[in-house]
């Protein structure tokens, strides 16, 4: 089954998670005229620290199975229309 979400960000940080499922890898497509950055954790702000999208291309994020092996959601900030689709999971039911 395809997790996938569409999204309009408004410029703040949103958290974007699929109810019932840990993920370890997203494919981030950005719809938008800016750039947006995406984060792993709650507590990684600083845009400096995060991956980042340009406007119009995609890019797959995972994370390090050394630091953990699977998170719920990652954090998004921009504007605009983005995409996220949920790509190596399981339940965590």
């Amino acid at each position: 089954m395809q997790k996938v979400k569409r999204i309009t960000l408004n410029g703040d940080w949103m958290n974007v998670a699929f109810d019932g499922i840990a993920c370890s890898s997203w494919f981030v497509k950005n719809f938008s005229s800016d750039d947006i950055y995406v984060s792993l954790c709650e507590c990684i702000r600083d845009t400096d620290a995060c991956f980042c999208v340009p406007s119009k291309l995609a890019e797959e994020v995972f994370i390090s199975t050394e630091m953990v092996e699977r998170t719920d959601g990652i954090w998004i900030k921009g504007s605009g229309d983005v995409e996220v689709e949920a790509i190596s999971w399981r339940p965590t039911i």
